[in-house]
């Protein structure tokens, strides 16, 4: 059986039509638990927010999936609203500003994973390799070098994930 199980705030709208059964957002919780002869993909359509509706449509046509699972949770929208609608729409910084920062400030708060998922959307942005290798710089500086040694390795999975996708 193919599942595909989405976490997503609230976009109930941009849900093709298709005749699926739509389980509770509970079934989310099963991913690591299911036998090993089906199928799960778990997708965080928030990484995607501005394009819903062709990520879930790309989704279904690459898992034809037999059961879907909804995790519309308050949190993930409190946050998409706040980040999204409220800091990165500001207009005082560009988006490639606003990327190295929060680059930065992930990397100084030990975010390692969130650092990995930001330096790709940095790269997209227009950041180079040369502004990410002195933003971890200064990292690893001021936040020591543990710190700054676990940003440049999230930093390096990014770049090959990025590269192995081209």
């Amino acid at each position: 059986m193919n599942v595909l199980l989405l976490a997503m705030p609230d976009y109930f709208e941009h849900m093709p039509p298709v005749a699926v059964r739509m389980p509770n957002g509970a079934l989310t919780s099963l991913a690591g638990n299911v036998d090993d002869h089906h199928r799960v993909a778990v997708a965080d359509l928030i990484l995607s927010y501005r394009q819903v509706r062709e990520t879930i449509n790309k989704l279904f046509h690459e898992i034809d999936p037999e059961v879907v699972g909804l995790s519309v949770m308050t949190f993930q929208r409190i946050v998409t609203e706040l980040a999204w609608g409220y800091a990165w729409n500001g207009t005082a910084l560009d988006k490639k500003t606003k990327s190295m920062l929060s680059v930065a400030i992930l990397a100084a708060s030990g975010r390692f994973e969130e650092v990995e998922i930001y330096t790709r959307g940095a790269l997209r942005t227009g950041v180079t390799l040369d502004e990410l290798k002195e933003i971890l710089t200064h990292v690893a500086v001021y936040c020591g070098t543990p710190t700054g040694r676990q940003s440049f390795l999230a930093a390096r999975k990014a770049l090959q994930t990025a590269e192995g996708s081209k």
